[in-house]
């Protein structure tokens, strides 16, 4: 195999890690943490420790651009902290939205959705007014999480936005 082909062959590590973490987290989160803190303190502190962990994992990733093999391990574990939140975040739309679920869990999605499409556009943009500073990339991004963890501690996941017994108006 050539030097070449070996990073190529690292690409499924961020994701592989993401798809074992998602049935580990709803176990942790469900039978440890709730069980002691309740599910609104559940569903913040999972994901305020995933986004802190993958900021780290990130700054880490910036420190090391020139060894491939750890660069992917890292953001596999990054990816892995970092979806921590998702679970909780989709939960605490079913929680907050009640009936409206759908358009909270949609807006959510929406979002994230414009989030990925404005993402690589502007990594673009500051790779080229860098000379090609990754490791600017990878900070900014790890400050990115930070400031989701942050927010993740103003979210009440749990109370509904509309009393459930409230009727609908028409």
């Amino acid at each position: 195999m050539s030097s070449e082909a070996e990073p190529d062959s690292n690409l499924c590590l961020p994701r592989l890690a993401a798809t074992v973490q998602c049935r580990q987290q709803e176990e942790v989160r469900a039978a440890a943490v709730a069980a002691r803190l309740g599910s609104g303190t559940a569903r913040r502190v999972l994901p305020i420790g995933g986004f802190a962990l993958a900021a780290v994992m990130l700054v880490f990733v910036a420190h090391h651009l020139d060894e491939p093999l750890i660069v992917m391990g890292a953001m596999g574990l990054a990816s892995f902290f970092g979806d921590l939140c998702m679970p909780c975040a989709w939960g605490a739309c079913m929680d907050v939205g009640g009936r409206f679920s759908g358009t909270y869990s949609g807006s959510m999605n929406m979002m994230g959705n414009l989030g990925g499409a404005a993402g690589p556009i502007v990594v673009g943009y500051l790779l080229k007014a860098t000379g090609q500073n990754w490791a600017l990339v990878y900070e900014l991004s790890a400050g990115a999480l930070l400031i989701g963890a942050i927010c993740w501690l103003f979210i009440d996941p749990v109370t509904p936005l509309a009393p459930i017994d409230e009727p609908l108006s028409t």
